[in-house]
């Protein structure tokens, strides 16, 4: 579904599968375990992106926003409605370090759930904008494009717009 250069000459991969590492030196793939949950192994993994840190961040159908450092910890960031500083509901379909050092991820799901997420990873809080906040019938945003600081050009089911998360300004392309 994914891929993104990491490290050391290796290529991580985001499969219906789960994730899946090439190293380039040796030509050897290696399976992803992660032995507490099973949730890198058994996850359909949409999309994968190294930050300008080395984590690799991963979006999810149904585990949510993993993180993971190359240490023995995983860090999952999901949707969970008690939860105040939670992703918006549904599968983690795009994941990208903005300007600033933060991260963008946009989730989607049915009946226009979802939303834009902002995530600091510096003080570890979310920003949220759900999608029927952002314009009525969206139902998901496919991919997004940072023109500027704050400024980005989002493609969603419908429709291509400029989109403004500071404001909420958003205009049809």
């Amino acid at each position: 579904n994914s891929m993104d250069e990491g490290p050391n000459e290796t290529l991580w991969m985001g499969t219906n599968f789960g994730l899946i590492c090439f190293h380039k030196n040796t030509g050897q793939f290696e399976i992803f375990k992660d032995d507490d949950d099973k949730k890198i192994e058994r996850g359909d993994i949409w999309t994968v992106k190294f930050d300008a840190f080395g984590s690799l961040w991963m979006g999810t159908q149904s585990k949510g926003l993993l993180k993971y450092d190359n240490t023995s910890l995983l860090k999952t960031y999901s949707n969970k409605n008690e939860v105040k500083n939670s992703l918006t509901p549904g599968w983690a379909n795009n994941v990208r370090e903005i300007s600033g050092g933060k991260i963008l991820i946009t989730t989607g799901g049915q009946n226009g759930s979802g939303g834009f997420n902002v995530l600091d990873p510096e003080t570890d809080m979310i920003s949220i904008i759900p999608n029927n906040e952002i314009a009525p019938l969206i139902w998901g945003i496919n991919s997004f494009y940072e023109t500027a600081p704050g400024n980005y050009i989002i493609n969603t089911f419908r429709d291509n717009y400029t989109f403004q998360p500071a404001t909420k300004k958003i205009e049809k392309l």
